[in-house]
């Protein structure tokens, strides 16, 4: 029923007779480009510390601590933060100058990239970054390092929950434990009971052996009341399942890789 429903909202929204995500994130993209109440909506929770505090004033999930922001990597004082730590662009996109680092006698570990760096080359791979991806900028943020569920995961894995009008439908688990390199990620996809859904999305790498999170009820619970909240349509709801619980990582409405998904 719930399918149904949604697949019928789809299918009313794109004007066409199949429902397609596909058609439905285009379209989303060229009424955003025109403007009105939802590009703005779009815009203000785009915004990584607006969006955390939404969370946080509606109490749907706890959020990473942030402990601090600058203007710049070269602004940050390493000796003020902890044994672990994330440092993200204030505003980007994808995984694209984000680093999870573990500071050590005399350097940086970043078990993102799995490489070792000096303070002063550390600053220089943030810089070569910024100068390669448009889709982050120079101010950083710094946030509490969260754990996964499973001690033996550094790097906790990601669940993308694809929302429709207050409705999970799917579910994407991905793993990054393996390097910077998309090609070093693996992924396994849901529906909204956790059933495998096999290959969606033929450009990654699938790994049958990932296993539903020990918090599945609550992530759907969560990324539920999430997207109920906002008045679009679509959200992708982006949050782990850590040793403490449920975790709010970001939103995100308009997904990069939306038109390589199957057409199944």
């Amino acid at each position: 029923k719930k399918i149904t429903y949604i697949y019928e909202k789809l299918t009313i929204k794109t004007d066409q007779k199949t429902p397609s995500f596909r058609s439905f994130i285009q379209s989303s993209i060229n009424r955003y480009k025109l403007s009105g109440y939802k590009t703005d909506i779009i815009n203000f929770l785009n915004k990584k510390s607006r969006a955390l505090n939404v969370i946080e004033s509606n109490k749907f999930a706890p959020t990473p601590a942030i402990l601090g922001k600058w203007d710049s990597i070269k602004d940050v004082d390493f000796t003020i933060l902890p044994t672990k730590f994330v440092l993200k662009p204030q505003d980007g996109a994808s995984n694209n100058g984000v680093f999870l680092i573990e500071k050590r006698k005399d350097s940086f570990y970043d078990y993102m990239r799995n490489k070792e760096f000096s303070e002063e080359q550390f600053i220089a791979e943030y810089y070569d970054e910024l100068s390669r991806f448009k889709s982050i900028n120079e101010p950083v943020m710094v946030e509490e390092c969260l754990h996964d569920e499973n001690p033996e995961n550094a790097i906790p894995f990601d669940y993308k929950l694809y929302c429709f009008y207050g409705q999970v439908i799917a579910i994407m688990q991905r793993n990054v434990n393996g390097g910077r390199k998309p090609t070093s990620w693996r992924y396994k996809y849901y529906d909204y009971d956790w059933n495998n859904l096999g290959i969606v999305y033929k450009s990654v790498t699938y790994d049958s052996d990932l296993k539903p999170p020990k918090h599945a009820a609550e992530l759907i619970a969560v990324a539920e009341r999430i997207s109920a909240w906002i008045p679009i349509p679509f959200v992708r709801v982006d949050l782990y399942s850590t040793d403490k619980g449920v975790a709010f990582g970001e939103f995100t409405f308009h997904p990069g890789t939306y038109n390589k998904y199957t057409l199944e």
